[in-house]
C-alpha cells in the first residue's frame, strides 16, 4: 500500500510539473548538482593553490553557507602532517580587527571617547605629541607615529630579547613622526600596540582576558586565542619560509610580547567565518559603532575597494584585511552585495600578493562561471 501511494505521488508530481512547464527536481538531482559544484571548486581552487605554491586552508561561503573548504599542503613538513580544517594558523595583523572591536565596545559604553588623547589614556608614553594624538587617530592609523619596525636594530635581532613595556614605549617615542597627527593615513603597528595597553589600563584586565570575555566566548570562537611563544597550541601549523632555491626552512620566532593586540592571535578558517558573520549579525557592536568600523571613506581595521568582478560594468563593494608574520599569511575578503566570503590561511610564506590574487580570482569565479 505504501508503494502504491508513493507511486501516485510521483505521478502527481510529474503531472503537476508538466502542467506548469517545470522540470521535477529530485533529491538525487540536488545531490549530483552539489557534487558537480564541489568538483568544480576542487579543480579551480586546486589550480590556484598550485599556481601560488599555497599551503594552508581555503574556505568559501555564501552568507551563512560554506560551499567549499579544504586544506592544502603540510602543517608540519617533518612529520608530513597535512593541513586540515582543524589546523590553526597565526593570523598576524588580522588580529587588529578584533582589537578594534574591543575599543569600539568601550567607546559605546562611555569608558573611552574618540577624542581621548594618548597622553591621558597612556600616561607612560612620554612623547611631545602625545597630547595631539587621539583614540580615533590610533584606530584609523592617522596618528603619524612611526611603524616600530623602523626602530634601529629591529631587523638585526635587537628586539628578540625580553624588553619591558616602559622601555619599548621610550624607544617608540624616540622615533620621529612620519606625519602630523590626523594629517594622513600611515600604517603603524605601534597604533594597535598602544590600543592593547589602553584596553588593559581601562579594564584592569589582561588583553587576553578581555578578548575572551567580550568576543571569543560570546561568538563561540573556540579555536581562536592569544599566541605566546611559550604556549603549546594544539594543531598549530608550523611556519615555513621559502628560500631562493625553492626549498623550505622553518621561520624564526618574533618577540611575541611586542605584538600583543596588533598581531598576536591564532585562529582557524571556520572561526574566521564565524567572526565575519558575528561582526554583521550579532550584537557584538551597536549599529552606530559598526557603521564607524565599516565607513567606506575611512574604515577601521578593514580596507574597502570597488571592483568589477564579472565584467558587467557594475562594481562590487569589497571588504578585506590581511596579515603576515614569520611565514604565516592570512586573508579575509568578502563582497557586500552578493555576500561571498573567502578565507585563506597560509603557513609557507605565500605572501600578501598571492593571497590577494587568489581571493579575487575565487570571487570572480563565484560571480561568473561557478555562481554560488
Amino acid at each position: 500500500m505504501r508503494r502504491f501511494f508513493s507511486a501516485l505521488f510521483l505521478i502527481a508530481l510529474a503531472a503537476g510539473c508538466a502542467m506548469s512547464g517545470a522540470k521535477p527536481v529530485f533529491v538525487s538531482d540536488a545531490a549530483d548538482a552539489g557534487q558537480t559544484k564541489r568538483s568544480m571548486w576542487e579543480e579551480r581552487v586546486g589550480a590556484l593553490a598550485g599556481e601560488h605554491d599555497f599551503d594552508g586552508v581555503v574556505l568559501i561561503a555564501l552568507g551563512d553557507e560554506k560551499v567549499f573548504e579544504r586544506g592544502y599542503g603540510d602543517a608540519n613538513r617533518s612529520w608530513k602532517i597535512p593541513n586540515t580544517l582543524e589546523t590553526k594558523f597565526r593570523i598576524a595583523s588580522l588580529s587588529k580587527t578584533f582589537t578594534a572591536v574591543l575599543v569600539l565596545q568601550l567607546v559605546d559604553e562611555g569608558v573611552l571617547s574618540f577624542d581621548d588623547t594618548l597622553a591621558t589614556m597612556l600616561p607612560a608614553y612620554r612623547a611631545d605629541y602625545a597630547g595631539e594624538v587621539t583614540l580615533h587617530h590610533l584606530l584609523a592609523h592617522t596618528s603619524g607615529i612611526s611603524h616600530y619596525i623602523d626602530l634601529p636594530g629591529w631587523f638585526d635581532g635587537a628586539y628578540l630579547q625580553p624588553r619591558t613595556v616602559d622601555a619599548f614605549l621610550s624607544d617608540i617615542a624616540a622615533l620621529p613622526l612620519n606625519a602630523q597627527p590626523g594629517e594622513k593615513y600611515r600604517y603603524s603597528n605601534a597604533n594597535y600596540y598602544f590600543l592593547g595597553l589602553i584596553i588593559e589600563r581601562v579594564t584592569g584586565k589582561s588583553f587576553e582576558t578581555v578578548l575572551s570575555e567580550r568576543i571569543l566566548k560570546p561568538l563561540s570562537l573556540n579555536d581562536t586565542g592569544h599566541f605566546t611563544n611559550s604556549a603549546i597550541v594544539a594543531s598549530l601549523a608550523q611556519n615555513y619560509i621559502r628560500t631562493d632555491d625553492g626549498a623550505f626552512t622553518r621561520a624564526g620566532a618574533t618577540n611575541d610580547a611586542l605584538f600583543t593586540a596588533t598581531g598576536s592571535l591564532y585562529s582557524t578558517a571556520e572561526d574566521l567565518f564565524l567572526w565575519r558573520r558575528g561582526l554583521w549579525a550579532s550584537d557584538l557592536l551597536s549599529n552606530a559603532e559598526r557603521s564607524i568600523m565599516f565607513d567606506r571613506a575611512a574604515p577601521i581595521a578593514w580596507t574597502f575597494e570597488r571592483r568589477d568582478l564579472n565584467d558587467s560594468g557594475v562594481s562590487s563593494s569589497i571588504w578585506s584585511y590581511n596579515g603576515e608574520i614569520d611565514g604565516y599569511t592570512s586573508m579575509i575578503m568578502f563582497t557586500e552585495e552578493a555576500n561571498h566570503l573567502v578565507v585563506l590561511l597560509n603557513n609557507n610564506n605565500a605572501g600578501f600578493n598571492a593571497l590577494r590574487s587568489m581571493s579575487l580570482d575565487i570571487l570572480k569565479s563565484a560571480m561568473n562561471d561557478m555562481a554560488l
